[in-house]
This record gives C-alpha cells, sequence and structure tokens, in this order.
C-alpha cells in the first residue's frame, strides 16, 4: 500500500463530504476545504467523491482513477 492525499474544496452549503462512500469526519458547514488521505493499491484505484448538503442534495460524483505501478 502507498498512501496519497486527495483535497479540494467544496460550495460552502454543503455539510457532508464522502470519499469512497464514507463521511469525512473533520468537514464542517462552512467549511470549504476538505482533505483525506487514501491507501493505493498497485494498480488501477478509483477515488470516488461526493457531497451533501443539510437537505440531502447530493453533488455530482466526481471520480479519480489512479493507475499505481510498483518500482522495482
Amino acid at each position: 500500500l502507498s498512501p496519497i492525499l486527495v483535497g479540494g474544496s467544496v460550495a460552502a452549503k454543503y455539510r457532508w463530504i464522502y470519499v469512497n462512500d464514507i463521511a469525512l469526519d473533520s468537514h464542517s458547514l462552512g467549511n470549504v476545504n476538505w482533505s483525506k488521505t487514501i491507501d493505493l493499491n498497485p494498480g488501477l484505484n478509483t477515488i470516488k467523491i461526493m457531497a451533501e448538503d443539510a437537505q440531502g442534495n447530493n453533488s455530482v460524483t466526481k471520480v479519480l482513477t489512479i493507475d499505481y505501478q510498483v518500482q522495482q
């Protein structure tokens, strides 16, 4: 496994940020910046990011695919 830090910002209206379907504990309403360390496995890794507002409305899910190649 190899860790990578992913992060970004969202509109202040969003209450929850989900990375790979897991809510980030560190995000609060009005805090537009977020980050999460993800462990990469060798080969293709898919990271899904989505935000949800207080009324349960979801943003468009962003998908990031990383091809982690182990150097020997």
